[in-house]
């Protein structure tokens, strides 16, 4: 599901889009980052749906998911920009949707930070993006097949309990 994060940003730039903090050699600039920094749950009792007739249980409950993006090299600013203004089109709306995202708001940024490699300044621009996603989770919780009962024609008035008002 998370590929879908990948799949907006890359389908908006030219640019290699790569997670960040994975091992090996960072790409040539201009390149941009993808890094869920937070996933937090919402409310504080999730729905939780009536058993199936194979015993499974769905456990929903939203979530919200902090995307940290950062472009490097020359029109960093531009880049991200790119991005920024991309969340706003009703296609790439769609397409979040389609993915099990919805663009909920952008939390900082879009900022120019450029930062220091060596001896020499690197262009960088950074934003965080807020996104909301359904989370089911499948619980199987069985089901009661048969219920033996002894005694009585099945019948509350026969068993004992009292019928009507007190």
């Amino acid at each position: 599901m998370i590929s879908a994060l990948w799949d907006w940003a890359s389908g908006q730039v030219s640019d290699p889009v790569i997670w960040a903090y994975q091992d090996g050699d960072q790409p040539s600039t201009p390149y941009v980052t993808l890094h869920v920094m937070a996933s937090t749950r919402e409310g504080s009792v999730p729905y939780v749906g009536a058993p199936d007739n194979t015993g499974v249980a769905v456990i929903a409950q939203g979530q919200l998911i902090t995307l940290s993006i950062n472009t490097y090299g020359s029109g960093a600013t531009g880049i991200i920009q790119t991005l920024r203004n991309s969340l706003e089109k009703i296609t790439v709306q769609r397409d979040l949707r389609i993915g099990g995202f919805a663009f909920v708001q952008v939390l900082s940024g879009p900022q120019d930070l450029p930062e220091l490699t060596g001896t020499t300044w690197q262009q960088r621009a950074q934003m965080d993006v807020q996104f909301r996603a359904a989370v089911n989770i499948e619980d199987d919780v069985g089901i009661i097949e048969t219920v033996g009962f002894e005694g009585g024609n099945g019948t509350a008035s026969d068993t004992g309990a009292t019928v009507g008002g007190a």
